[in-house]
């Protein structure tokens, strides 16, 4: 799943209050395996081993900030035996 959502930043002062929403958020863009979903949440991982069923690096994304997905589907790739072979 590749997707695009707008993040929490800070600034380190000083800034006039007036100034504070020029920098209210920044948008994130991120791609990963789609592990797990809820209604309000998605979470990506940048590693995920078949074999263990383990994933690392995962991101905790809430659905309300994402403003673009695009999911692309893991099963041809999963179940590629070719590739499977050359890896062996």
């Amino acid at each position: 799943m590749y997707c695009q959502w707008v993040d929490a930043c800070h600034k380190d002062g000083p800034l006039e209050p007036e100034e504070a929403l020029d920098h209210a958020g920044i948008l994130m863009h991120t791609a990963g395996f789609l592990i797990a979903e809820d209604d309000n949440f998605v979470c990506l991982s940048m590693d995920y081993c078949e074999a263990s069923h383990n994933c690392r690096v995962i991101y905790s994304i809430p659905k309300s900030q994402i403003v673009h997905e695009h999911r692309i589907p893991l099963e041809p790739y999963l179940d590629d035996e070719e590739l499977e072979e050359e890896v062996a």
